[in-house]
């Protein structure tokens, strides 16, 4: 994937999240709910060995939510991005997704980047996008985001890519499985945490 659009992406995923915030550790079931490369090699994926990429949380206190995100991008040709965000209402959801529709047409302006949409044969939450990502007419990548009430997920990955939608299934079926499951410990309980407090 050209520079230009991992640094638009990276933009859009920068912009999403809220000016009051603080970041965290993730716990091992956090991490559990994102993508990294070692699902893409337990798949039968061969990368290039690469040092492990970077986890972030932020929980944001005003609207009471937490984004979890994990990014790769020294495994030869792979890079992967994604992105797991509870909100505090749907409304801030929707929101998000639109942010990452809107990173990918910034992108493609900039770039000779383009996506097909991939039927999906799988329904996940309320609703889900899955793309194949072309460069000159090459498939390179996927794009893909699911939504579910208070929750979104988005991913976009090259070097690797899906274009039978029960494979891609077969692959991140579980992922979204967890994510769906998944809610984060309040504010009050973040706190306590930090410091301890009986």
């Amino acid at each position: 994937m050209c520079h230009v659009m991992k640094c638009v992406v990276a933009f859009v995923v920068a912009c999403l999240l809220a000016a009051c915030s603080m970041g965290s550790d993730l716990g091992e079931d956090e991490r559990g709910l994102l993508l990294t490369e070692q699902e893409f090699r337990d798949f039968g994926v061969e990368l290039a060995p690469a040092r492990s990429g970077r986890f972030h949380k932020t929980m944001t206190y005003a609207g009471q939510g937490v984004e979890l995100s994990y990014e790769q991008s020294g495994a030869g040709d792979f890079y992967l991005i994604n992105s797991f965000n509870r909100h505090f209402t749907a409304q801030s959801s929707l929101g998000d997704a639109t942010g990452w529709e809107l990173g990918f047409v910034l992108g493609r302006q900039l770039s000779d980047l383009e996506r097909t949409p991939i039927e999906l044969t799988h329904r996940y939450g309320e609703g889900a996008r899955l793309y194949l990502l072309t460069l000159h007419g090459r498939p390179i990548g996927n794009m893909f985001s699911f939504w579910d009430g208070r929750k979104t997920y988005m991913a976009l990955f090259t070097g690797v890519y899906f274009q039978d939608p029960d494979l891609f299934d077969a692959f991140i079926r579980d992922k979204v499985a967890r994510m769906q499951a998944y809610e984060p410990p309040s504010v009050l309980a973040y706190f306590h945490g930090l410091t301890g407090s009986e």
